[in-house]
């Protein structure tokens, strides 16, 4: 069984999430177009590099908690009293 025991809501979750990805697409796209404009491959490289890795990371985590809310929704359907 499900026990959810955070001190934080899951809108509060969201907001803090969608923040640090905003946060971190931002950073690797200035990233990019500062070593484009300076002409430092690296600093381009290492920019779409970045921007690709938390990419994959937030489509990670936002597939795995949406799969953990049709798991939570399968058990209230089931008659299970869960708190979110």
């Amino acid at each position: 069984m499900y026990a959810i025991s955070h001190s934080q809501s899951p809108e509060d979750n969201k907001m803090i999430t969608d923040r640090a990805s905003a946060i971190t697409h931002t950073t690797s796209v200035l990233t990019a177009l500062w070593g484009f404009v300076t002409s430092q491959e690296f600093a381009v490289f290492a920019g779409i590099v970045i921007s690709l890795c938390s990419l994959l990371v937030t489509y990670h985590f936002k597939r795995k908690d949406e799969k953990r809310k049709q798991e939570i929704h399968a058990l209230k359907l089931k008659g299970y009293n869960i708190e979110e």
